[in-house]
């Protein structure tokens, strides 16, 4: 075995049953039978009969131990792997599961194409050698549907208070990662974390435009503009802080603007500015609230910037 003597006879011998033990592997066996010059007589000859070779010496072992979840219209591409074997390995797809799924696999063991639908697949690769040996196993994984953002409209938000929300989306594969497309919440005060979290304060008064994109592992993406109305941390008008626009906050608006000396400032002065078009607080957003409280019909809503 593979130049190595294992055994030798000479003469008349009878039959006899010889074995040696052999690991898996690439051997060569051979048997020679060589003759002296002395006189022939009889059967001259040797017989080696019923030669038999150690079972699974080579048996296939598919080690691909499962194959990766995809994406609907994602293209997709896993190699299956195999030891042993004699010679060149050919898989096929045993049942033809794939077919209709928009993946196949090649005689090399390369599973791949473009899902054409989602939900769950389930199908048997099976590898021979040269030497009609087999191996096979069963594999089992899931296309979903592509990623797409689920959120429709955001809480708005305060001027110089925390601010924290959770966009949301359905389908895609793996872990999403989301990014502010296009920087809009840069400045403002907010970002957009890759889990998907909108947190941080409000720098600005205003409605913020920003378009978030959530993509998976596989390449799927989504996109969608959405906004934050952010606004101020008091009520236009109410300029004493309990909450409501009525008489209280005209007399002490009056108080503020006429007494000698001031009665106390708007809190915060902002909210004193009615009609937001001077910068000042005057007679004009006196009349201003006091038309919005008792005009019939009321007067324009309060309007400080």
């Amino acid at each position: 075995i593979n130049n190595s003597l294992k055994g030798q006879w000479s003469g008349e011998v009878g039959w006899s049953e010889i074995g040696y033990e052999v690991a898996a592997g690439l051997y060569t066996f051979k048997w020679n039978y060589s003759k002296d010059g002395s006189g022939a007589s009889g059967s001259d000859c040797v017989w080696i009969d019923r030669i038999v070779l150690p079972p699974n010496s080579y048996a296939i072992n598919i080690t691909t131990d499962d194959v990766p979840d995809w994406t609907i219209g994602v293209p997709y591409m896993q190699q299956l792997a195999a030891t042993g074997g004699q010679g060149t390995l050919t898989w096929i797809d045993k049942y033809s599961n794939l077919t209709g799924t928009g993946l196949s696999l090649s005689t090399s063991g390369q599973l791949s194409g473009n899902p054409s639908s989602s939900g769950p697949i389930t199908f048997t690769a099976e590898v021979t050698d040269e030497s009609s040996g087999i191996g096979q196993k069963q594999f089992n994984f899931t296309i979903n549907d592509i990623v797409s953002i689920t959120t429709e409209t955001l809480p708005n938000g305060v001027k110089g208070e925390g601010y924290s929300y959770q966009l949301e989306a359905s389908g895609g594969t793996g872990t999403l990662s989301w990014v502010d497309k296009f920087g809009d919440l840069s400045g403002k005060g907010l970002t957009l974390s890759p889990a998907g979290l909108i947190s941080g304060v409000p720098t600005t008064e205003e409605v913020i435009i920003f378009t978030a994109t959530v993509s998976d592992e596989p390449g799927s993406s989504d996109e969608k503009q959405l906004s934050i109305t952010v606004e101020a941390s008091y009520i236009c008008g109410n300029v004493n802080e309990d909450e409501n626009i009525n008489l209280g906050d005209i007399l002490y608006l009056i108080s503020y603007v006429y007494l000698d000396p001031p009665g106390p400032e708007p809190v915060p002065w902002e909210s004193g500015d009615i009609n937001s078009a001077d910068g000042s607080i005057n007679l004009t957003d006196i009349l201003w609230l006091i038309s919005y409280v008792y005009g019939d019909p009321p007067g324009p809503d309060p309007d400080c910037n």
